[in-house]
């Protein structure tokens, strides 16, 4: 997937929830339409967008049965995608719910832009929060085989050098005009 992430303060969610969804250890493989996977996709967005997103509010918003949110919120969590938060007392009857929230603290993203014969880095958050930018080393009389060999260098030392999961691709942005 091509996309450049240095175009907008918050990548497409269907971006990472298909970088997610490919990842090695997820056992469910997904095409974009299986409705699994729309699942997936609209549970992580209401669970970014709404307020006090929980399972009973996000099944209510998305108006999905409270188990098929559970099943889903529950691989979310076993894959440290999602976390749960403390209950909020909302002044109704019942316990209040657990609330859900992006594991901001275990997965990050890596994306790059070629521009100017150096790449530009960039690591965000799942909600694309920016963690961190780097600008990288000057790539002299660029080709093709020199730009690549640069990209995944650095890419390497990006990779190795953070604590938390890496979504398992990276975004790229390019200039010109792409066939």
């Amino acid at each position: 997937i091509l996309q450049n992430i240095f175009a907008t303060s918050k990548p497409s969610i269907n971006t990472f929830i298909s970088w997610i969804l490919s990842f090695r250890n997820l056992e469910l493989i997904m095409r974009f339409e299986d409705l699994e996977f729309v699942n997936f996709k609209n549970i992580i967005e209401a669970i970014q967008n709404i307020d006090s997103p929980s399972r009973a509010n996000v099944a209510k918003v998305l108006g999905l049965s409270k188990t098929t949110v559970s099943y889903v919120v529950s691989n979310l969590i076993e894959k440290e995608i999602v976390v749960e938060t403390e209950a909020e007392d909302n002044g109704k009857r019942g316990r209040p719910g657990l609330g859900l929230k992006l594991n901001e603290k275990k997965w990050s993203a890596i994306g790059a832009s070629f521009d100017s014969n150096r790449w530009s880095y960039v690591r965000t958050t799942l909600s694309g929060k920016v963690i961190s930018k780097e600008l990288g080393e000057l790539v002299e009389n660029p080709t093709p085989e020199t730009m690549i060999e640069s990209l995944v260098n650095e890419i390497k030392k990006h990779i190795n050098e953070i604590d938390e999961y890496t979504l398992p691709a990276i975004g790229l942005g390019l200039p010109g005009i792409v066939d």
